[in-house]
């Protein structure tokens, strides 16, 4: 029976709301197992690019499960995508606040926090993420762009070659890596690195040679 609700949704996913009314007044499954599909279905509409849709599938989990953590965090996911930055970081937090410790909560809340210019939370927030993945290069990067902003450029410095050391074909980490040397007035290492950088960019967008 869920298996069919399931592809039933999926089919008919662009008339969601009339399915709703069905299921609510029609099927007698456990809130659950329909909470879990309509999860699925809230998560292939982020996929097509329909927010609103899945903002609402996931506003229903929520009813059927009110302690599902992951339903937060991708309310979160889909706020944050739509620059809506104050609901995403209310849903982190409510989903944090449900048990999920995840390090791309942290990380995504660090992001809020940097919009909003709130440099200490959102460093707090990053390292938070690196302590609970310290795989992934964006986290280092991040946190290399906040010690410049303020002007603690030496730990700017070890962020960014832990971000190279992960993804050394990134050219914004040399970049920023360049950046940083000029503001320690080395600007031989600078030259360096904002070469690299140029060199990478050119190889991920190189210029056609018309003749």
């Amino acid at each position: 029976m869920v298996i069919k609700l399931r592809l039933f949704l999926k089919f008919f996913i662009l008339y969601w709301e009339k399915l709703l009314d069905i299921i609510e007044k029609f099927l007698s499954l456990d809130p659950k197992q329909v909470s879990k599909v309509y999860a699925e279905v809230g998560r292939e509409c982020v996929d097509r690019g329909w927010e609103k849709d899945a903002i609402d599938l996931y506003q229903k989990v929520i009813l059927l499960s009110p302690h599902n953590k992951d339903a937060y965090f991708q309310l979160g996911r889909i706020y944050t995508r739509t620059k809506s930055w104050e609901e995403a970081m209310r849903f982190y937090h409510r989903s944090i606040e449900l048990g999920l410790r995840n390090h791309e909560v942290y990380y995504r809340i660090g992001l809020a926090h940097d919009y909003f210019n709130q440099t200490e939370e959102a460093l707090k927030c990053y390292k938070k993420a690196i302590k609970l993945d310290s795989h992934h290069d964006e986290y280092y990067f991040r946190l290399g762009l906040l010690y410049d902003s303020k002007k603690m450029h030496d730990k700017a410095i070890i962020s960014y070659n832990r971000a190279i050391s992960l993804n050394p074909q990134e050219p914004k980490y040399y970049y920023s890596l360049g950046l940083a040397y000029d503001s320690k007035n080395m600007h031989n290492k600078a030259v360096d690195f904002l070469r690299k950088a140029m060199e990478l960019q050119e190889k991920e967008s190189p210029v056609i040679d018309k003749e």
